[in-house]
């Protein structure tokens, strides 16, 4: 009897450990399944019949926007991209919906994909709605809404924008004659990894020993310390960038070519963040619509960031402008640059791989310690969203997006944020630090938003592009840059301005 007892205490105690084990690793595998608990959210939304709901999506740019179920298994272990999976999964089973996603090419950088995707969304649209929502290049939102394609989500009662799921700023920018048309945020998982940052090379910086230079020159122990402080300025940042250059054998002796060592190098597109991370705007809105604001057409400080930039960028030698975004990446991951102007995605998908590459992140500075903010813009490839005016499931698709904004916050922006910039791309606390103030810097602009539809589908338009091309060309005389520009400027506004204004009458 006594022996019995021993075998089945024995048999129960091996049967609860085997049952822990097994509950140990299926929690520790990422294998997809449909686990997700969302009974604690269902509430919070509609639930639908099951319905099929369309989303035409752009699957070129640097992160994925959505996984497909039979594409799931070979993310397996991916932090952002199995996320991108279960914030599917949550959606479908909360509102009780099907999840069809139709994926096309679609970035703005090659006219022939730029097409394909706005062709495919007007035919849709012309055909009466193929597709119920679009997820597309963020340029191509403004000119979809000229082409009336979108619905009013303004007016959706399953879409509320007072939720921290919603970035405030970036829906006052969208705002247009009291309606948004086109939404973003962490519903795009592209829009963290856009963010405009400050690379800088550690192994560089301990070999100039910066945080001596830091301490003499402002009683700092570490820049860390000082961008905390709000004194991380371009002027600190052209100084730090001093006595770094090193002519490289081979290029040509006393020439400044890529080859060589700089303080600090970026590309043409990405210096637009010093006018915006001046602090400044180019569109706001008044009582008859779009107009450029103040800051644009103040000669005298736009004309004095460009004159101490463009000095720093092209006479100095400290400084070096890259001819485009894979020498920049190639300059800073080779260890030639101290400091990169870049977007984040650049650490996700090129220098965290670079053998012996140590770095750490800042934000873009500001123009000076006056001003209240650090501030930057995020580059272009990210995802905006709108829903088909055209379609039959307008309410079912406004409960999408506001259900996937909901489960951005809550698992794909910690995967993107927490788990993979913070953790993987910093080696310190300060590191860690940094993301979050980078993260608080992203700044919008209608200038930028509508950038492309005001320069008549130019990517490349002045509105944009003019302190760029002035800053690349060291030319600081911004008075004369706008008296050769502002005239058709204003008239591609004025353009865009009856568009809107019609299109609103049309929607009541």
């Amino acid at each position: 009897m006594k022996t019995t007892v021993i075998r089945t205490l024995l048999l129960l105690l091996t049967l609860s450990f085997l049952l822990t084990a097994l509950a140990a690793c299926k929690k520790d595998s990422q294998t997809p399944d449909d686990s997700v608990d969302t009974d604690e959210e269902a509430s919070k939304y509609p639930r639908f019949n099951n319905e099929v709901l369309k989303i035409l999506a752009w699957n070129d740019s640097s992160v994925r926007e959505f996984i497909l179920d039979d594409e799931a298994e070979q993310y397996n272990g991916q932090i952002v991209e199995y996320a991108v999976w279960q914030r599917a999964q949550a959606v479908q089973k909360d509102l009780n919906i099907t999840l069809d996603y139709i994926g096309i090419t679609g970035s703005a950088d090659f006219s022939s994909t730029a097409e394909k995707y706005l062709s495919t969304v007007r035919a849709s649209h012309m055909s009466g709605g193929i597709y119920d929502v679009y997820c597309g290049y963020s340029l191509f939102a403004a000119t979809l809404t000229t082409d009336g394609i979108y619905t009013d989500l303004a007016e959706q009662k399953n879409i509320d924008f007072g939720a921290d799921c919603w970035p405030e700023s970036l829906v006052e920018e969208t705002t247009i004659n009291d309606k948004i048309y086109f939404c973003s945020g962490d519903i795009s998982t592209n829009l963290m990894f856009m963010s405009s940052l400050i690379y800088y090379n550690k192994t560089l910086y301990a070999t100039h020993d910066i945080d001596t230079k830091i301490q003499t020159e402002y009683g700092y122990n570490n820049i860390y310390k000082m961008v905390q402080d709000g004194k991380w300025t371009v002027d600190v940042l052209k100084e730090l960038s001093t006595d770094i250059y090193v002519d490289m054998p081979g290029d040509g002796y006393g020439i400044w070519t890529s080859d060589d060592v700089y303080g600090f190098g970026s590309y043409s597109s990405m210096l637009r963040n010093f006018y915006w991370g001046s602090g400044m705007r180019a569109l706001t809105m008044d009582e008859n619509g779009l107009v450029l604001t103040d800051d644009f057409k103040n000669v005298h400080k736009v004309s004095a960031v460009l004159k101490s930039v463009g000095e720093f960028l092209t006479n100095s030698g400290d400084a070096y402008l890259l001819d485009g975004v894979e020498s920049s990446r190639k300059a800073f991951a080779e260890g030639r640059l101290l400091f990169n102007l870049a977007p984040a995605s650049h650490a996700y998908k090129v220098f965290s791989g670079v053998d012996g590459l140590t770095y750490g992140v800042l934000p873009v500075p500001k123009y000076d310690e006056t001003q209240a903010r650090y501030c930057s813009v995020s580059s272009n490839p990210y995802s905006m969203y709108g829903i088909e005016g055209n379609s039959g499931k307008i309410e079912i698709s406004a409960a999408y997006l506001q259900c996937l904004a909901d489960y951005s916050l809550q698992l794909t922006r910690p995967a993107i944020f927490e788990k993979t910039m913070k953790l993987f791309y910093a080696d310190r606390g300060d590191d860690s630090l940094m993301w979050d103030i980078i993260a608080d810097t992203q700044t919008f602009d209608r200038g930028i938003i509508f950038g492309r539809e005001i320069g008549a589908h130019e990517v490349e338009f002045p509105l944009c592009t003019l302190f760029s091309d002035s800053l690349a060309a060291n030319n600081s005389a911004w008075s004369t840059a706008l008296a050769g520009n502002l005239t058709r400027i204003n008239s591609y506004i004025d353009s865009l301005n009856k568009e809107l204004n019609e299109l609103s009458r049309k929607d009541g």
